[in-house]
């Protein structure tokens, strides 16, 4: 089993890699599969990140005015960024030499410069027009070309200053004696005067519609959460595809909402804007909290905190050191396409292991069953090396390929303890009780019993109906589980009951393949020398044949009427005619 569930983890880990999505924690591959919210920002995955200047619209100066002082500005900022580097690569510029700065942040979402030099004097801000236009001096409106370029999925900025330069943090008081020295804080000047708004456009990835199409296919939300402002964020999903109806909210609105509140419109709405990492951080948890498997993309520091909360933490491989640091997944060459097919591989993972756990636990019940029910008939059902000729075609043997075999599809996870139990409970109960009376049957004349010093278990030492007996049941068994592969792997509707219709033939034909080698190995004497088997006559499996097809229908029967459903607590059954697609 664990050499079966390894196997399967290491071939899903392989998979994603070959399509650029680089596993770092191992149960995040099926971890993939319970994912049914996928919080990420727009730019990055929607988009190339591949910044450029769009337009701009002078106010109250010059284009050309306008054009120099957004030049010199990004040369001056200290830590650049995209945005600056857009700006420096459009307009050039000189750098100067800042009396202060405030660096951008996904927080304030403005950056400043304060500086006096010839040409390039005063204090300078460039940042979200909504964050700054409350410290617009009286008067001051902006256009309306403003919300117009949002509409069309462009990053609007408001480049704003003061004539001349001024504090940009707030000076804190002395600390008391022996306390520490408080941080400064940026602050907004006052007063300032708008000199422009320049638009910036990000192209959209290739095939971003068709990501998204499948990620709606395998039943995943896709929550946009970013700090651009929700027009913008709206619109390029409106651009990319998207195909739920968009309801939008912004930062502002979040602010103050209760967590009952907040946990409401992250379930509601799944267009972001004007979010800071604190706010990402609690719609993550509010999810959670709410039920969902969340996965997350990141790729900036700021990012960390709400990828640690998330289920699964997905980071770009350009982002970030931090975020990759702390991701369970990082998308090889920045690929957001790669999710939807990892997202698939974790529920190929999550249905291999399924089946495999299937075959293993009816196996354990149904011969921990039949030990102690044929012990106490004073009998032992097994000899030594028929248990592994059983494990070998009952288990081992299956459950690797049954791993190789997999296909991705969703499959409930509620009650997934019960759902086991109403597979395995019926199947083994009913496979042990056949065993155990066709043991009794085939023994019943025995006067001899098991004598443990005698090495192999020779027929004439042990009693030749006892040594029968346990051959009969040990083909019995195997026939039982060669049935069960397509039980548990249904490839027409006449399988189906205990698991939903896959239309997938490899099982069977492994079961049919795997018959063939019971019978070489239980006919040729060197077979029946290596594992102790006694000769059989054709009728006997016939009679073996006949009670595993008798077992394979009154298992059937009794998943298809839910015997044991009210007693695990299952409302209802996996449908018949649904299932894993059988696709890769």
């Amino acid at each position: 089993l664990v050499l079966a569930i390894a196997l399967a983890y290491a071939l899903g880990a392989i998979r994603m890699a070959g399509k650029g999505a680089l596993v770092q924690q191992a149960n995040s591959v099926e971890s993939m599969s319970n994912i049914d919210v996928l919080c990420t920002d727009k730019t990055g995955t929607l988009t190339t990140n591949n910044i450029r200047v769009h337009a701009l619209q002078p106010l109250g100066i010059g284009e050309d005015e306008l054009q120099r002082l957004l030049g010199r500005f990004a040369a001056s900022a200290s830590e650049g960024n995209r945005t600056t580097a857009a700006l420096h690569d459009a307009f050039g510029g000189a750098a100067a030499h800042p009396l202060e700065e405030v660096v951008f942040s996904s927080a304030r979402k403005w950056s400043a410069l304060s500086v006096s030099e010839d040409g390039f004097r005063g204090t300078f801000v460039l940042g979200a027009p909504e964050i700054i236009a409350p410290s617009l001096a009286a008067g001051e409106a902006l256009p309306e070309l403003l919300d117009a370029w949002a509409s069309e999925g462009l990053r609007v900025l408001l480049f704003a200053h003061r004539p001349a330069p001024e504090p940009l943090y707030e000076r804190a008081h002395p600390p008391a004696s022996g306390e520490p020295a408080a941080e400064p804080q940026a602050r907004l000047p006052a007063n300032l005067q708008p000199l422009g708004l320049v638009s910036l456009s990000d192209e959209l990835r290739p095939r971003v519609q068709d990501t998204l199409r499948e990620f709606a296919a395998a039943g995943i939300r896709l929550k946009i959460i970013s700090g651009d402002s929700p027009q913008t964020v709206a619109a390029l999903a409106r651009q990319a595809g998207l195909s739920e109806p968009l309801a939008v909210i912004s930062g502002l609105e979040l602010a103050g909402m209760s967590d009952v509140d907040l946990g409401q419109a992250a379930e509601e709405h799944n267009i972001f804007g004007r979010v800071s990492p604190e706010q990402k951080e609690k719609l993550v948890d509010a999810l959670r909290k709410r039920g969902h498997y969340v996965a997350m993309i990141g790729d900036g520091v700021n990012d960390v905190i709400s990828l640690k909360r998330a289920n699964v933490a997905i980071a770009m491989q350009g982002g970030s050191q931090a975020a990759r640091a702390v991701a369970d997944m990082v998308l090889l060459k920045d690929s957001f396409a790669a999710l939807p097919w990892a997202f698939r591989e974790g529920q190929r993972v999550f249905n291999g292991m399924t089946d495999i756990l299937r075959i293993f636990i009816v196996r354990i019940f149904t011969k921990a069953l039949l030990v102690v029910g044929i012990a106490a008939i004073g009998s032992f059902a097994f000899q030594p090396r028929q248990t592994s000729l059983l494990s070998f075609f009952a288990a081992g043997l299956p459950a690797i390929l049954l791993a190789v075999f997999a296909k991705p599809g969703p499959q409930p996870h509620a009650n997934y303890l019960a759902r086991l139990g109403r597979f395995v409970v019926p199947a083994s109960m009913l496979m042990a009780l056949i065993g155990t009376a066709l043991f009794t049957a085939y023994a019943v004349v025995a006067h001899q019993s098991f004598n443990p010093k005698v090495f192999g278990g020779i027929p004439t030492q042990i009693g030749h109906n006892v040594y029968a007996a346990q051959t009969v049941l040990t083909v019995f068994l195997i026939f039982c589980h060669l049935l069960l592969l397509p039980l548990v792997v249904p490839p027409t509707p006449f399988w189906t009951g205990g698991a939903p219709l896959r239309r997938d033939w490899q099982p069977a034909i492994l079961a049919l393949l795997m018959f063939f080698g019971v019978m070489t190995l239980s006919i040729i004497p060197l077979g029946r020398t290596s594992f102790d088997l006694a000769l059989l006559h054709w009728q006997d499996y016939v009679v073996c044949a006949a009670a595993a097809v008798t077992w394979m229908l009154g298992t059937r029967y009794l998943w298809r009427k839910r015997i044991v459903d009210k007693f695990l607590g299952i409302g209802d059954a996996p449908p018949l005619d649904q299932g894993p697609s059988v696709s890769a």
